[in-house]
């Protein structure tokens, strides 16, 4: 029942044509009977019944052909092409009202023809070619409606309104809707439903004028007249128009309406209106900033609209609406371009200009917002030319419009013209009467009349010269437009040209960025392959020598036990000699060589990285070492050098030249006191002893290579050793370490 409710009821039509039928018919019982299924078969329409109706249209259809009455036969056609249409069977629809018209042509029955014509024009138009529709409508009024006024009449003039209004012509849609109006209010005042559909569409049409006041008026009168008829579906309907015309100027009022739209929709149950308070809601909502419920209301409606599907433009527009929601909320961007995209798909359908003109400009806004100013170009270019293109067909219109009204007043005014030359040739005739007879006051009024009727002629003939000029301006103003059009093509053209060289650019720069991302991924694994090996040899350089200490350090030590053990036990077999001073010098090697790889340990040990652990170790050292000969211990470690971190190779060398130096100490200084600083020197790390032993000979030769190992350690490190010492002044030794 959807277009019963938009556009107007169909629920007089088949009485209107079973009435004709009857009228124009021979008065036979076959018409009767004819005539009384068809008004069944509207009131099962009406109803929603649509099997029945085709069952009673279709055994109307039937009889009348076996009758061979033709008017019947027409008159049934037309019903079930009315049935077909609320079906959205609108190929069917069409197919019927040519077979309806030709009956009407072979009978040269013009209220035949025009009805047909209007069953046509209506199904072209729910089919989405409202354009094609317009000339349809024109003929039909044309024809018969014009000078028959009836509520069918009415009907037509309230489509051919409606069908304006979708092709951007308010104003005709207006004066169309109004005649409609007239017409009911002529021959059946008591029609109230008809009555308020027809102030409802003249409200709609004001609204899209932004004329208020005089929307919300009839939209009044509207809902007035729906009262009377008990139709809360339909009074739910002007409610929820009269809240979104006080959008913006009442917002009290907009709450008021829209609250007796949902209460009376949910009262008759009807979906639409129910869809269309949700849609309210969320215009309402909208204004008040709050996107979210606006968001959520339209979502709610979208499941009734898309559930009905019988207006795909509707629906597009709640999909752009939801994806301007959803870009203000800064939802992802898979949830907005689902939105623009189920606008578009459903646009497709119907090819609404006006929709494809909006829905361009908000992806262009979106993509603007995102960055991606290529797409927004393209966009805002579409945008342009469906913009351009519906003022076009409006200019056109009127051109043509204009073209009509131009040739229809020529044509009454040379017949003016004419008729004014016939009166100038009698009053001429007329004066000459009067000088022959000397009558000359009759000749002086003769005189003024020609005078008058000249003026007259001249004024027409300005008109008509001014009315041409308007129409050439108006055709050099579509010229012009038509001329913009074509360069604004152009321009695309030549933008589509340079969006593919600039594609093919950007595939080169991506191939070329992709070539050196191989190149650097190849050198970036070379590099690591390389620095691979570098460790692996380092670490085979620290693996050697750990051995090397191992067989220097542990290696002597174990050698010297073996021989002190071989000596011990030879001894016990050949004397009784004492083997106690052996066996302390076996022990004490033995705890040497433990300490020793304690130590090789413990540098190993990545846990030990820090300095602070290094001077644990020193301590231990220190105070095994150092006290038991009683000598005074002064330890001073800088507090920025214990967070400092040294590798593995420095830790090992470090702690052995540390052991060397105390070492030294204990065995040769004799000294009673003994400083050590850890220091740091600008980068670098400062390892200082110094005793007040008795010193020694730097020059003497020694057969000890404790001194030439300090050396040669702190060299390796990348370091420097400096030991300073004279005989009864004690010994200072300094070890310059770099950085890790």
């Amino acid at each position: 029942m959807g277009r019963i409710l938009l556009f107007c009821c169909f629920c007089g039509l088949g009485l209107s044509l079973g009435g004709k039928a009857f009228s124009q018919a021979p008065a036979q019982s076959d018409s009767l009977q004819i005539s009384s299924l068809l008004q069944k078969a509207d009131q099962f329409m009406i109803s929603g019944d649509l099997i029945q109706a085709h069952s009673f249209a279709d055994e109307a259809l039937a009889f009348a052909r076996q009758k061979g009455l033709n008017y019947d036969h027409a008159a049934a056609l037309l019903k079930k092409g009315e049935i077909f249409l609320e079906e959205d069977q609108l190929d069917q629809a069409e197919t019927l009202s040519k077979e309806a018209y030709s009956l009407g042509q072979d009978m040269s029955n013009p209220e035949l023809m025009a009805r047909a014509e209007l069953l046509h024009a209506q199904a072209l138009m729910y089919g989405g070619q409202v354009k094609e529709s317009l000339p349809v409508f024109e003929q039909a009024i044309e024809r018969y409606f014009k000078s028959h006024p009836s509520e069918e009449a009415a009907l037509a003039y309230n489509d051919y309104g409606y069908a304006l209004g979708l092709n951007g012509a308010p104003e005709k849609q207006i004066n169309n809707l109004i005649l409609s109006k007239e017409i009911l209010e002529q021959v059946n005042p008591e029609n109230f439903a008809e009555l308020g559909v027809t102030l409802n569409n003249i409200s709609i049409a004001y609204y899209s004028l932004r004329d208020m006041p005089k929307a919300i008026a009839y939209a009044l009168q509207s809902i007035a007249y729906r009262e009377k008829a008990g139709d809360k579906a339909k009074m739910a309907l002007g409610y929820c128009n009269i809240s979104q015309f006080y959008r913006g100027i009442d917002q009290q009022k907009v709450e008021v309406y829209l609250g007796l739209c949902a209460r009376l929709a949910e009262e008759a149950g009807d979906e639409d209106r129910m869809s269309q308070a949700y849609i309210t809601s969320a215009l309402l909502y909208s204004d008040q900033g709050d996107r979210e419920k606006a968001l959520e209301f339209e979502q709610k409606a979208m499941v009734i609209l898309q559930k009905k599907g019988q207006d795909p433009a509707m629906i597009s527009r709640r999909f752009l609406s939801m994806a301007m929601h959803a870009v203000a909320l800064e939802k992802d961007s898979l949830t907005v371009m689902n939105y623009f995209n189920q606008s578009m798909a459903y646009n497709q359908r119907n090819l609404n200009k006006a929709n494809f003109r909006d829905l361009y400009q908000q992806l262009a806004f979106y993509y603007r917002s995102q960055g991606k100013y290529r797409q927004a170009y393209d966009y805002i270019n579409l945008h342009t030319l469906y913009r351009d293109s519906i003022i076009q067909e409006n200019t056109l219109s009127n051109i043509a419009e204009l073209e009509k009204k131009f040739e229809t007043e020529k044509k009454d005014n040379e017949i003016l013209r004419l008729l004014n030359q016939d009166q100038l040739n009698e009053l001429e005739i007329e004066k000459q009467k009067a000088l022959l007879s000397q009558n000359l006051l009759e000749v002086g009024k003769k005189e003024q009349a020609i005078t008058l009727l000249t003026q007259n002629q001249e004024l027409n003939q300005l008109k008509i010269q001014q009315q041409n000029e308007e129409l050439q301006k108006q055709a050099l103003i579509a010229t012009t437009k038509e001329q913009q059009l074509a360069l604004v093509e152009k321009e695309s053209e030549i933008r589509d040209r340079q969006l593919q060289e600039s594609r093919l650019y950007r595939n080169l720069s991506f191939l070329a960025f992709g070539i050196l991302v191989l190149i650097g991924y190849f050198l970036f694994t070379r590099y690591k392959l390389q620095r691979k090996l570098k460790e692996q040899e380092s670490l085979l350089a620290i693996r050697g020598d750990i051995a090397k200490d191992l067989h220097d350090e542990i290696g002597s030590i174990l050698t010297s036990i073996k021989i002190l053990s071989e000596v011990s036990a030879k001894k016990m077999a050949v004397t009784q000699e004492p083997i106690r001073p052996y066996l302390h010098q076996i022990t004490a090697q033995s705890v040497e060589a433990q300490q020793g790889m304690s130590d090789i340990v413990w540098a190993v040990n990545p846990e030990n990285d820090k300095i602070g652990d290094l001077v644990v170790r020193m301590r231990e050292y220190l105070v095994k070492t150092l006290e038991p000969k009683e000598i005074e211990i002064q330890l001073l470690v800088e507090e920025q050098v214990v967070q400092k971190k040294l590798k593995m190779n420095q830790r090992r060398d470090f702690l052995m030249m540390f052991k060397e130096v105390i070492n030294n100490i204990a065995k040769h200084s004799e000294a009673k006191k003994v400083s050590i600083q850890l220091l740091a020197k600008g980068q670098d790390l400062l390892f200082s002893t110094k005793d007040d032993g008795k010193g020694f000979d730097l020059a003497a030769n020694r057969s000890s290579s404790g001194l030439k190992n300090l050396y040669s350690r702190a060299k390796a490190l990348g370091g420097s050793c400096t030991i300073s010492s004279e005989i009864g002044y004690g010994t200072e030794v300094q070890i310059l370490l770099p950085p890790a």
